[in-house]
């Protein structure tokens, strides 16, 4: 699968791993090391940790129709990023990865 910024036109991650159970929710991005264009989509969900991450990463905080709420560019390893309200999904990918493509409001779909 494929993340895109809509808003933009603009493809964000070449290779998105859609986490949409509770097992792939949990494990996320752990351990794994990331290439430009590798990221995961985790739905629903509404908070996230980078605990044994091995690098930081970026996040985009995603309302139900997709919409951009709030992200966060190169988050640390070992840490909770801020809850943010609303939140129905969230894009995780490589450090400068996602965040500098994205605004508030654009909207984020998932293609094949």
């Amino acid at each position: 699968m494929k993340l895109v910024n809509a808003s933009k036109n603009l493809l964000l991650l070449s290779e998105c791993w859609v986490m949409d159970n509770p097992l792939t929710r949990l494990a996320g991005l752990m351990g794994r090391r990331l290439e430009a264009g590798q990221g995961a989509l985790l739905l629903p969900c509404s908070s996230v940790h980078t605990f044994f991450m091995r690098e930081p990463i970026d996040f985009l905080f995603l309302d139900r129709e997709g919409r951009v709420l709030a992200s966060i560019e190169a988050f640390r390893t070992w840490g909770v990023p801020p809850f943010v309200r609303d939140t129905s999904m969230i894009a995780e990918g490589k450090a400068g990865s996602l965040a500098p493509f994205s605004e508030l409001g654009d909207k984020i779909i998932v293609e094949p």
